[in-house]
């Protein structure tokens, strides 16, 4: 097409003004923000994500000095070429050991965000657990993708004291995307170790003939034992289960029998999907509390193959175990 310009536009004359250059002075706060994310440990070693997922910040017991670790624009340590663009933390050990997850961009540019999953030691270096671009183990060649993730619920902790550390993909090239459903996947990686698949979608369900796990409904922190619990729906049920490096046992599932003397809401268990819909908490000894959700409610406990009712008669809806 063409543009005509009446004589007068032509003859206009347009004035620039400058309002900035990359050499003018910002008038930026000195102010944190409200963190993103924030983690204490049992030592009050404290960790949190600065406004905006833009920096991680720490700051250990019995000092007044935060420190500031990574933030927005830094290079990935142990990713040439990488440009840190976001943060999550994820676990905050005994040893105040940092579980630090990083969106990062490289050079040159290849449309795509990565990630890495590190454990930043306390004092001043960084050990890569995990990245987008690696490998998974037991996925037929699949990348991890950007879908690499901190899976335990809120408060929990997917870092232990022997750096063992919970991971969730779904195997998703790109950010955001769902291109192919239904590839859940848990892993851990052992301290110092490569991750290890643990269960996926589409899994055999132990002790369950026929069983596939169809959902997932959520996982607890890491214990010191290196499990987690978790609350699959199957194509069998619902149920409860705990997971570890050396495969997955079935704490309990939709159907089974309870014992002769607490049979008040009915002579099976009942569950949900949901790890907070049975209200299922696990401990560093391998022992789960959990709540059956017939009518009425009742509490009970898991520990090393058995299952009790916690305080017989019990209709409360809530369990905590430690």
């Amino acid at each position: 097409g063409t543009l005509l310009l009446s004589t007068a536009q032509a003859q206009s004359q347009v004035s620039l003004l400058t309002l900035a250059t990359d050499q003018s002075p910002l008038n930026l706060s000195n102010h944190f923000g409200v963190p993103s994310n924030a983690i204490v440990n049992q030592a009050g070693d404290f960790a949190f994500v600065g406004a905006g997922n833009s920096a991680v910040f720490m700051r250990r017991a019995g000092t007044s000095t935060t420190t500031r670790l990574l933030q927005f624009g830094d290079p990935v340590p142990g990713f040439a070429g990488s440009t840190a663009v976001a943060f999550n933390i994820g676990g905050l050990n005994s040893s105040a050991h940092l579980l630090i997850r990083v969106n990062f961009t490289v050079s040159p540019p290849d449309g795509r965000v990565h990630r890495a999953v590190l454990i930043y030691d306390g004092t001043s270096s960084y050990r890569t657990v995990a990245s987008s671009d690696d490998v998974a183990a037991g996925s037929g060649g699949k990348q991890f993708g950007p879908s690499l993730t901190f899976p335990a619920a809120s408060g929990g902790s997917n870092l232990n004291d022997h750096d063992d550390v919970l991971l969730l993909t779904t195997f998703e090239p790109f950010a955001g995307a769902d291109t192919a459903p239904n590839q859940d996947t848990y892993y851990i990686a052992s301290a110092g170790g490569t991750p290890v698949r643990v269960v996926g979608l589409g899994d055999a369900v132990p002790v369950v003939p026929g069983g596939t796990f169809a959902s997932f409904g959520g996982a607890s922190q890491i214990n010191a034992l290196g499990q987690f619990l978790f609350a699959p729906g199957t194509t069998t049920g619902n149920g409860l289960f705990l997971g570890s490096t050396s495969g997955v046992t079935k704490v309990v599932a939709t159907g089974d029998p309870k014992s002769a003397c607490c049979q008040l809401s009915g002579a099976t268990f009942s569950l949900t999907s949901s790890l907070a819909g049975n209200s299922g908490e696990l401990n560093d000894q391998g022992q789960v509390a959990f709540v059956d959700t017939g009518t009425p409610k009742s509490a009970w406990l898991y520990s090393a193959g058995v299952i009790t009712n916690t305080y017989p008669g019990s209709t409360s809806p809530l369990t905590s175990i430690s």
